[in-house]
């Protein structure tokens, strides 16, 4: 018997590996894998080592870094790139991208009166910048639509990172969610950003498709106001 909580978690940590853990709830050696919010390849170059004969289809919609997502990942098998955006509905829609770092880029505007933001409540000179934003009109498709024209009918793990758009882009996939294994997404409860969310945003979508929380992974703490701004949260079907 453990003497309590911490001691369980000291376990778990000697015994589980998190690359080990999704590989096992994958269950394939060669799995198809969905990648919103590539960025420049960096969950290419992770999910290659660990199933080097995998399928993976890398979404990015900043042009800069899609093309550096493409010439970086020319060189693996099975590995598809795509320039277009996911989220709730198709056409053309405002993507708004960040001047001070690329990866806080994507549908929604930064909050001039956030009070999470480490930044906007720093006085360093390097975060004046921090609000600058820039308007660029991205395609934009729904989950459901990218997957009926690329011809994926199933995904083994659909990993998200899209400041904040992750629950539009479920709500637009609920057909390829059927045939949908593993869910790994990141989740933003703080105000960084004009809209906010919440596990219910998700979940809505996720339980009645038959999925179940399973872990959070990373959580993000803030070091100014004590909260929980992000985690990384696993659902398997």
């Amino acid at each position: 018997m453990y003497k309590d909580s911490n001691e369980r978690t000291q376990d778990y940590l000697a015994n589980f590996e998190e690359n080990e853990v999704i590989k096992k709830l994958v269950g394939k050696t060669a799995p198809v894998i969905v990648d919103v919010g590539a960025n420049i390849g960096q969950t290419v170059q992770k999910v290659k080592g660990i199933w080097p004969n995998s399928t993976v289809h890398s979404i990015e919609p900043m042009r800069e870094q899609y093309e550096t997502l493409d010439r970086k990942t020319r060189h693996y098998t099975g590995v598809k790139t795509y320039n277009v955006a996911l989220g709730g509905y198709n056409g053309p829609r405002t993507f708004y991208v960040s001047e001070h770092q690329n990866m806080l880029s994507g549908f929604y505007e930064l909050n001039p009166d956030s009070k999470d933001s480490v930044a906007l409540n720093s006085p360093e000179p390097a975060h004046d910048n921090f609000l600058n934003q820039s308007e660029i009109i991205v395609d934009c498709l729904t989950l459901d639509t990218w997957a009926e024209e690329n011809n994926v009918t199933e995904i083994d793990l659909l990993k998200m990172d899209a400041q904040g758009a992750e629950p539009d882009i479920l709500r637009g996939g609920r057909g390829i969610l059927q045939n949908t294994r593993v869910v790994i997404t990141e989740l933003m409860f703080y105000d960084l950003y004009k809209k906010k969310n919440s596990f219910y945003e998700i979940e809505s979508t996720l339980i009645p498709l038959g999925f179940e929380l399973f872990d959070i992974g990373h959580v993000s703490k803030n070091p100014v106001t004590g909260r929980t701004d992000w985690v990384d949260v696993i659902y398997v079907k």
